[in-house]
C-alpha cells in the first residue's frame, strides 16, 4: 500500500483524483501547502504533492521526473491582491498556507514591479495594504482594488513558465519506479476525464463548469520540462536568500522588500539559461 499526502486545491485534481482508481490499496491523505512537507519527512506518507520552495530547501527529497503543477502566464490562483494603487502599498500580508507564493510575491515586488518605496512583508492581517492569495480562496475572490497575477508577472520578466508544486519521495525509496508509473497513470487518467473534473470542482466551490474547465485546461499543465526545468533552477538562484531567511523556524518574521527598478535591476541577474 502506498501513502500520498496530497493538496485540497483545484490545480492538484488532474494529478491525484485518479490514485485510488489506479492504485485500489492507496491511502490519500489532504494537507495544505505548509503542512504538507511533515507528512512527508516523518515518514507517514510516502509520497507528497510539495510546493517548490519546500522541495528546495528540505535535504533528502528526490522529485518525480516530469511531474509537477505549472503555469506558462496566467494562472488566476495565485494573487496579489491590493486595496490601495501598488505604487502606495507599503506592507503585503502573506497568505499563511503558502511559502512558495509568498517568496515569488517578494521576489516580484524587488525585482519586477516599478515601485519606488520599501514594503514591509509578513503576517501582517488587517494593517496590510495588499495580501498575497492563493488556491480555490483565489479563484472565488471578489475583485480587488487592484489585482496582479503572480504567474503572469513572472513570466512577464523571465519569459519562463513557473512551477508552483512537484510530486516528490524520500530519497532511496525502493519503490521509486513503481512510484512514477502509477503517478504518471493517474495524470493521464486525469487529463482524459478533464470534463468531469471541472464539473466535479465547479460544484464544489459554486464556480461555473467552463470557468473550471478553462482553469485546468488553459491556466495550468502538469508537465516538467526542460522550460520548466530552467524555471525552477532560474526561482531557485533568484529567491535563494529569501528562502533561507523565511524558514519554518522564524516564520512570523516581518522583512523589509527593498525595491529595485525592474529595467535596471533583473537584466544582469537573468543572464543566459
Amino acid at each position: 500500500m502506498y501513502k500520498f499526502a496530497v493538496l485540497p486545491y483545484v490545480n492538484a485534481a488532474p494529478l491525484v483524483h485518479f490514485l485510488c482508481e489506479i492504485c485500489p490499496d492507496a491511502q490519500v491523505t489532504y494537507r495544505k501547502p505548509r503542512e504538507i512537507l511533515y507528512e512527508l519527512t516523518s515518514g507517514r506518507v510516502d509520497a507528497a504533492i510539495v510546493p517548490v520552495v519546500d522541495y528546495f530547501t528540505t535535504p533528502g527529497l528526490e522529485m518525480v521526473e516530469g511531474l509537477g503543477i505549472c503555469a506558462d502566464g496566467n494562472v488566476e490562483s495565485v494573487l496579489l491582491q491590493c486595496g490601495c494603487p501598488l505604487d502606495e502599498v507599503g506592507a503585503v500580508s502573506c497568505d499563511p498556507a503558502s511559502r512558495t507564493s509568498n517568496i515569488l510575491a517578494e521576489l516580484l515586488l524587488k525585482r519586477h514591479f516599478h515601485i519606488r518605496r520599501d514594503i514591509r512583508v509578513g503576517p501582517i492581517g488587517a494593517d496590510a495594504d495588499a495580501c498575497v492569495v492563493i488556491g480555490d480562496r483565489a479563484l472565488c475572490a471578489e475583485p480587488a482594488f487592484e489585482s496582479y497575477d503572480l504567474a503572469g508577472e513572472w513570466k512577464n520578466l523571465t519569459g519562463l513558465p513557473f512551477v508552483f508544486a512537484v510530486w516528490v519521495h524520500r530519497a532511496g525509496f525502493s519503490q521509486k519506479f513503481n512510484l512514477s508509473r502509477i503517478l504518471h497513470r493517474t495524470k493521464k487518467a486525469g487529463l482524459e476525464a478533464i470534463d468531469r473534473l471541472a464539473e466535479h470542482q465547479a460544484l464544489r466551490l459554486g464556480l461555473t463548469q467552463a470557468r473550471c474547465h478553462h482553469y485546468l485546461t488553459s491556466c495550468l499543465h502538469y508537465d516538467i520540462g526542460p522550460q520548466e526545468t530552467d524555471a525552477m533552477q532560474l526561482f531557485r538562484e533568484l529567491a535563494g536568500d529569501l528562502m533561507h531567511r523565511t524558514t519554518e523556524k522564524h516564520p512570523q518574521n516581518q522583512r523589509i522588500v527593498q525595491n529595485e527598478r525592474k529595467s535596471r535591476g533583473i537584466e544582469p541577474v537573468l543572464g543566459p539559461l
